[in-house]
């Protein structure tokens, strides 16, 4: 079937559809989703428990190796990986690459009934599912409280109480979260706050009163209970009991029991008896949270905003950054002082890359006109620049229906295809042009042009299709998801390439590509200042007298470019050898060249992070002081000298979190899991081409100082900076050291230390340390169960009780109108603090408090800070 000739024949119609096409694809571009990545299916989820107080080995074997146990079972799993730490277990459960999608929603259902059915050591121990863990926010705010005008800092009798901050979060969350497009907004980085009730050893030994009775006290105090219905002839009534605290100062003066002293009765209260009670926020805070402008670092609350499946990403950041202006300088519902900036905005990097794909169609169009031009004509360049948006927008129209969305990859494909796609009519208007100069008419030299290129056109469009397509059947599971768009699009823009130049560019050919007027005479510049020269040439060899040519050196003599090209390949052919090993020697020397092998390249965007983490055993305040020295190195670093001599200042804005790692800012970025001793940095710089030099003078920094700008080495923590990648998630290069069940502890860390010291002695690694960090110190409270049995107390009440006094027993929930906040009964921050206090304590039995040292000895050993699993093994 010649399909020019029938697209010829129906010139009406095949122009209308192609007009069509074209402004559908218009349509398409302005309405389609756009976002960063490829929706792509993280097949992992967190399962995460907190047991305050319980030392490494026992939440392992206790809690850990259950849940793992009991997920084991389902056949949908790929592997279990769990990292198990002071007070908490987390099990990652991945899964098979093979899974569909629509199917893994039901897969985290079996997962749940899995786990609740995982018998735990203690009943108010509750395991949580996170199956969201692969959300990514495209809008990360930070909403701080700026100084005034000429200060680096508030006055601390002026500053916001973290309380406030939140409060004024919650403004501009509500205010975004009823946008389109917004599928939620969390908090992070909010301070908790709590209701304590504190005691000291000497005091709490004396009272008869014990946690259990002031537990029951409290509760019995705060109620939110049904009182009932009750049904008159007027209607029904609901019965609301009260019993709700409304004032903090109400707990202080509950009554425990009353005496009776001459028949007159006399309240015992909680404050008469020695106990603090007081409101304040939670100790050791659970998360710190900083947020870094040009004039210094504030506390902060941070919002990160995720949308909806199919929007567009640059509406919905657009309309939240609109909201949040008309709330702060239109209706000022916010203080003057406080500011709400963007610290990632995924929408900056959307935009950029679709005007990177814009002005490389404008480009390619431009090329196009301006070298055809010059080589074969304007009307052969007017042809050929007219099939390029044609085929990108009738492309874009295409790709949407197999669920194509606008993001880096299917761009990316796009900017791919523009090389290619301008093959099929190059070859359509050339093969046109040469029959035209033969003798034959505009219209048939095009049809028999396209007939004759059409199958050879078509095999070599074949085949760079099945250069890209084996993508779809070789990857499964995420890395299929997130590369789908490229061979997708590619194919689809290189067909409808060639079924274009097969009819529409063959109207236009027929209607536009003329032979010049003098055939002797190019019409194009090059061409035309080609015969000019050559002309000169001949006239001046005429002139020095040479014998007349043939008329094929005739020929030659007017064109220069086919003299070289003429001498050219003769002396190839008269040194076929050489040649040919000119030719294999080029092709290795560019196979020497240091051109990396990633599959996912970096991200070269204005954005990288730094994981800080210190031993197990450090607390969040001395994790927070590290990352103030790394803040601080940030700052000092950030002036630096463009090659053209300009100063500039490389840090826009960046946002700490200390403790936990907040919501997913980016694809390839998992956060971190929660734990004091961890903190994730997020840098924002002022350009993209600034990044990789502020990574790698960071890196110098903390390892090893600069004296010139007074920054000091920061030992004793792992800190990497780290740039994005364009990709799924992937881990960095790592040898992996395993035991069976519960190996041996001692003889694996040994086997990690001989191979860690191998990798470092090689050349080029950097950052080489294990996972499971340093042992921590630990108390070990030895009972003896006889005396324990006699003086009616139990291992177990004897834990509890140790639990209370120093990590604090919740009692109850305090509710002040939708807030929330839970009361606490601990030791006073002085004897928490005091380990020789263990000796001086009392626990609760059946037969009231005996001390501690009478029941039990207290030694001192080395423990796990941390130990790592998979499917079940150390």
């Amino acid at each position: 079937m010649n399909v020019s000739a029938l697209a010829m024949q129906y010139r009406p119609v095949v122009v209308t559809l192609v007009a069509l096409l074209t402004g559908w694809g218009i349509v398409t571009f302005v309405t389609m989703p756009r976002r960063e990545d490829p929706e792509f299916t993280i097949r992992t989820c967190v399962v995460s428990t907190q047991w305050p107080g319980a030392p490494t080995v026992k939440v392992e074997e206790l809690i850990t190796d259950k849940i793992e146990e009991a997920l084991d079972s389902i056949e949908a799993v790929d592997y279990l990986k769990s990292e198990t730490t002071n007070g908490q277990s987390i099990v990652y459960v991945n899964l098979e690459d093979g899974v569909p999608t629509a199917e893994i929603p039901n897969v985290w259902d079996k997962v749940r009934a899995k786990v609740d059915l995982v018998p735990m050591p203690a009943a108010n121990i509750r395991p949580v599912v996170n199956d969201e863990f692969g959300d990514t926010s495209v809008l990360v705010l930070g909403i701080y409280q700026a100084p005034a005008d000429g200060h680096e800092a508030v006055a601390p009798e002026h500053q916001y109480s973290a309380r406030q901050l939140e409060v004024y979060a919650d403004q501009v969350r509500d205010a975004i979260r009823l946008l389109p497009g917004v599928a939620k907004v969390e908090k992070h980085g909010v301070q908790d706050e709590a209701i304590f009730i504190e005691t000291d050893l000497g005091t709490w030994s004396q009272l008869e009163l014990t946690t259990s009775a002031l537990r029951s006290l409290i509760q019995s105090r705060n109620i939110v209970a049904p009182g009932g219905m009750i049904d008159t002839e007027q209607g029904k009534f609901q019965v609301s009991p009260g019993g709700e605290f409304n004032a903090v100062d109400e707990i202080g003066a509950l009554t425990v029991a009353t005496v009776s002293n001459n028949n007159i009765a006399s309240h015992v209260r909680l404050r008469d008896l020695g106990l603090d009670v007081r409101r304040s926020y939670l100790t050791p805070p659970q998360v710190i949270c900083r947020f870094t402008d040009e004039r210094g670092t504030h506390p902060a609350v941070m919002l990160g905003v995720t949308m909806k499946s199919g929007a567009n990403i640059i509406d919905i950041c657009g309309a939240a950054m609109e909201k949040i202006r008309q709330i702060v300088e239109v209706e000022q519902t916010l203080p003057r002082d406080i500011r709400v900036l963007p610290v990632s905005n995924l929408a900056d990097n959307v935009s950029r890359k679709i005007s990177d794909v814009i002005a490389n169609v404008v480009s390619a169009i431009v090329i196009v006109v301006i070298v055809v031009y010059l080589f074969v004509g304007l009307r052969t360049a007017i042809v050929m620049a007219a099939n390029i948006p044609i085929v990108v927008l009738a492309s874009i129209a295409v790709i949407r229906q197999f669920g194509v969305q606008l993001e880096q990859i299917s761009l990316a494909s796009i900017i791919i295809a523009l090389g290619l796609l301008v093959d099929n009519a190059v070859q359509v208007c050339d093969q046109t042009r040469t029959n035209i100069l033969a003798g034959m008419t505009p219209r048939e030299a095009a049809v028999r042009g396209a007939k004759t290129l059409m199958f050879p056109m078509l095999s070599g469009t074949l085949t760079t299709i099945a250069a890209f397509f084996p993508m779809l059947l070789a990857l499964e599971g995420g890395g299929s998801e997130y590369v789908y768009s490229l061979p997708v699009t590619l194919s689809t823009t290189l067909l409808l390439s060639w079924f274009f130049a097969m009819t529409i560019c063959v109207i236009l050919a027929a209607a536009f590509i003329r032979a010049p007027q003098n055939r002797d005479i190019p019409d194009a510049p090059l061409p035309w200042l080609n015969y000019r020269l050559g002309r000169l040439i001949q006239r001046w060899r005429a002139r020095r007298g040479d014998s007349a040519a043939s008329p094929a050196s005739q020929v030659q003599s007017d064109n220069l470019f086919l003299q070289l090209y003429g001498k050219s390949a003769q002396q190839t052919l008269s040194f076929k050898w050489i040649s040919v090993a000119i030719a294999v020697g080029l092709l290795i020397a560019t196979l020497q060249l240091p051109v990396s092998s990633e599959f996912f390249p970096k991200d070269r965007r204005d954005q990288f992070f730094v994981n800080v983490r210190l031993p197990e055993t450090a607390t969040i305040h001395h994790t927070s002081r590290v990352v103030a020295q790394v803040e601080s190195a940030l700052r000092k670093l950030s002036p630096y000298r463009a090659a053209d001599g300009a100063e500039i200042d490389r840090l826009r804005t960046m946002r700490s979190l200390i403790g936990k790692g907040g919501s997913r800012w980016a694809l390839g970025v998992d956060p971190p899991p929660p734990g004091p001793n961890a903190a994730e940095i997020l840098v924002r710089t002022t350009d993209g081409r600034w990044t990789d030099s502020l990574i790698a003078d960071l890196r110098a920094a903390v390892e090893s100082g600069n004296e010139a700008l007074q920054i000091q080495p920061i030992p004793g923590a792992q800190i990497v900076a780290k740039q994005l990648a364009l990709g799924p998630p992937s881990p960095p290069v790592e040898l992996r050291v395993t035991g069976d069940g519960f190996a041996d502890i001692t003889r694996l860390r040994q086997i990690a230390g001989e191979v860690r010291s191998l990798i470092r002695a090689e050349p080029g690694t950097w950052n080489v340390t294990d996972s499971w960090g340093i042992d921590g110190f630990q108390l070990d409270v030895e009972v003896n169960q006889e005396r324990a049995n006699l003086s009616g107390v139990s291992s177990a009440s004897i834990a509890d009780t140790l639990n209370a006094y120093f990590s604090g027993v919740k009692l109850t929930e305090y509710r002040e109108g939708d807030h929330t906040m839970p009361i606490f009964f601990r030791l006073r921050a002085e004897d928490r603090q005091d380990l020789s206090g263990i000796d001086r304590a009392f626990v609760e039995g059946a037969n009231g408090k005996v001390p501690l040292n009478s029941v039990a000895s207290i030694t001192t050993t080395w423990q796990p800070g941390k130990i790592e699993r998979r499917n079940q093994n150390r």
